[in-house]
């Protein structure tokens, strides 16, 4: 009786399914070798040695052989715990890979850990929980062997993989349809903070980029995930470096919601206020008791891209006291220029090529305007009121998807560790961000409700 095939698709694991934090494979080990002075060549040698030997062999093996020749047996399963919880600690998910995987489809290794122990991580890092046993080996997709096997038992529709020996010239030979990846690799942006000596930097945003994209990104994700991650923490310091931790910041919704965020997160004992001063609400004097309750004097209020003018207007109206404002991105092309007590930028727009309409879309936040606000004093709770959501299903996508790019942005931070950045490197990645994404081409990029709330209701 003929076996009926199941038709799949197979999938690679390491650069393809989850990768590390240090792109470097051999990143871990030197990692390990800080600790154990001489874990690194005894490691590799050991490997080399069972390659040779042309056997199948696992981790344990490895470990197995560094215990017969020099390192000791409770030495040696010591080290071996060590090297597996420093994968885990490096290994993340690569989301646009595992959202494609079926249960049903097939899990392909030649990596030297186990069967089980691969499949503990798919589970434990890709949440990759109901699906069938993995099929694991050690030269099976760089040699070809593998192969006829798998396709005495199965119909494959693809092969998905990152190595171009092994996951695409050897399964081509055999008639198997193959995808090449190379997300793993680092974009212009990422290279350009190596660049910079940020390679710290540059490897969290990459881990941002590949936990948080959902398939192939358009040039707004792209910018988000890139330069305006970058701004945002160049920003959060210039702040910091200008003003001290002992002022008391007031970061304007919605647009500046973003960099409140990064910089609450880099600097918590400062104490840092979202301040729903829209341009509706700083023009109306029905609201200016509400902001003389909540804002303390010397407040310095924060904003991203501005002409400054709405403002302007409400610090007239309730005497200042005390208070400043700062923008990144001033508008002198909208506003004629003269200073301004207690008005300061960083940047004036004309000075880049791009508009900053670019910008303001990444700005954007996924809830509607503050249109109403009511103050309890006895209690000190601030009540919103919002307009209508204004957001189609795709804008509101896109937004969101950014708004969860900071999130993953702010955890990496958390988890990898990074070295504050120097004046030099901070001013000069805010330049680069800005130039980039004032630059960005985001034909095709579609933000209707943003261009009609531009131009048809301002405020």
């Amino acid at each position: 009786m003929t076996v009926l095939r199941p038709i799949v698709n197979s999938w690679d694991v390491f650069d393809t399914l989850l990768t590390r934090f240090l792109p470097d494979p051999m990143g871990v080990f030197r990692i390990i070798e800080q600790r154990h002075a001489g874990f690194f060549k005894a490691r590799l040698g050991a490997q080399a040695a069972l390659d040779k030997v042309g056997k199948p062999y696992v981790l344990h093996d490895i470990y197995e052989h560094m215990a017969e020749n020099g390192v000791g047996r409770a030495a040696a399963r010591v080290l071996l715990g060590v090297e597996l919880a420093t994968e885990r600690q490096m290994m993340f998910p690569i989301r646009a890979t595992v959202d494609c995987v079926a249960a049903s489809d097939l899990i392909i290794s030649d990596m030297y850990l186990s069967g089980e122990q691969i499949a503990s991580l798919i589970a434990d890092i890709c949440r990759l929980d109901a699906r069938y046993p993995i099929i694991r080996s050690n030269w099976g997709k760089h040699s070809g062997t593998i192969w006829p096997v798998i396709l005495r038992h199965y119909v494959l529709r693809a092969h998905y993989g990152d190595n171009p020996n092994a996951d695409e010239a050897v399964p081509q030979k055999f008639g198997i349809r193959t995808v090449l990846l190379r997300d793993t690799e680092l974009t212009a942006w990422e290279k350009s903070l190596v660049e910079l000596g940020l390679t710290q930097l540059a490897y969290i945003q990459r881990e941002t980029r590949l936990r948080s994209l959902s398939g192939a990104p358009d040039a707004f994700l792209e910018a988000a995930c890139g330069p305006y991650l970058s701004l945002l923490l160049a920003c959060a310091h210039q702040l910091r470096e200008r003003y001290g931790e002992d002022r008391v910041f007031g970061f304007l919704s919605r647009d500046c919601d973003d960099l409140a965020r990064v910089f609450r997160a880099l600097y918590p004992a400062a104490r840092a206020l979202n301040v729903d001063l829209s341009r509706r609400l700083a023009r109306d004097a029905a609201y200016d008791e509400v902001f003389g309750e909540t804002l303390p004097e010397g407040c310095l209020l924060v904003d991203v891209v501005s002409t400054g003018r709405s403002v302007a207007g409400f610090l007239e109206r309730v005497g200042r006291r005390g208070m400043m404002f700062t923008c990144v991105l001033w508008l002198d092309h909208l506003l004629a220029p003269g200073a301004q007590a207690g008005f300061e930028y960083v940047h004036r727009a004309s000075a880049f090529e791009g508009t900053h309409t670019r910008l303001e879309l990444l700005l954007q936040s996924p809830y509607p305007p503050v249109t109403a606000l009511s103050y309890d004093a006895a209690s000190g709770g601030l009540v919103r009121g919002f307009g209508q959501g204004e957001l189609l299903a795709g804008e509101h996508r896109r937004i969101a998807m950014k708004s969860e790019m900071v999130s993953g942005f702010l955890r990496a931070i958390a988890t990898r560790g990074l070295a504050p950045l120097t004046a030099g490197q901070s001013t000069e990645l805010m330049r680069r961000g800005l130039e980039v994404i004032l630059d960005a081409d985001f034909a095709g990029v579609e933000f209707p409700s943003f261009f009609a709330r531009e131009l048809q209701a301002p405020f």
